[in-house]
Formats: structure tokens, sequence, C-alpha cells
């Protein structure tokens, strides 16, 4: 299913809206369990536990950036494929059909 944000077809558009229900999910859930376990550090310690949290989710997201990229890069790769598979099937027709005449045209003459 399509991802981008001008999807059409319904489930296309539910499948967008629960990619985001998701996302937004993780990032509340996160977020609590951050603020239960910190409330219970030492003031040192919380903040080293905030930045390992920060580190983590910059990981993460980098991550899926990466993941994301690589696949646009694939579909993008795939769909060039197949414009320049579609572009020389219709130039084989046309050399095929361009042979058959030369073809008739000697049998014409030849008989």
């Amino acid at each position: 299913v399509d991802m981008k944000s001008d999807a059409s077809h319904p489930l296309a558009q539910l499948a967008n809206a629960i990619a985001h229900l998701a996302v937004a999910s993780y990032w509340i859930a996160a977020s609590v369990l951050i603020v239960a376990y910190a409330l219970h550090f030492t003031p040192v310690i919380a903040t080293r536990w905030a930045y390992a949290c920060l580190s983590g989710w910059a990981f993460t997201w980098l991550v899926l950036d990466v993941v994301k990229v690589g696949l646009s890069a694939i579909l993008e790769l795939s769909e060039l494929s197949q414009r320049k598979s579609i572009s020389e099937h219709i130039k084989v027709k046309e050399r095929v059909r361009l042979k058959t005449e030369r073809k008739k045209r000697q049998m014409e003459v030849l008989g």
C-alpha cells in the first residue's frame, strides 16, 4: 500500500492513518516510560538517562530514514526499469513490423 499523503484509495488512507497512529503511540509510550524511570533517579543519572534516550531515538530515526531512502531508491530503479522495458518492447514491435513489411515487399517482387 502506498504511504504517500495523496493516497486516494480508502485502504491506503486507513493504512496511512494506522501508520501515523503507531508512530504517535510509540512516542507517547516512550515518553511515559522515560519520565516514569527518570523520577526515581538522581539528577546526574536522570541527565544521563535522558541523553541515552535521545541518542537511542536519534539512532532509531537515522536507521529508519536510511531504510526509507533505500526503499525509495529501489522503487525508483524498479519503475525506471519498467519504463525502459516498455520502451524497448515498443521498439521491438516496430522493428518486427518493419521487417514484416519489407518481407512482404520482397515476396511481392518475387511473386
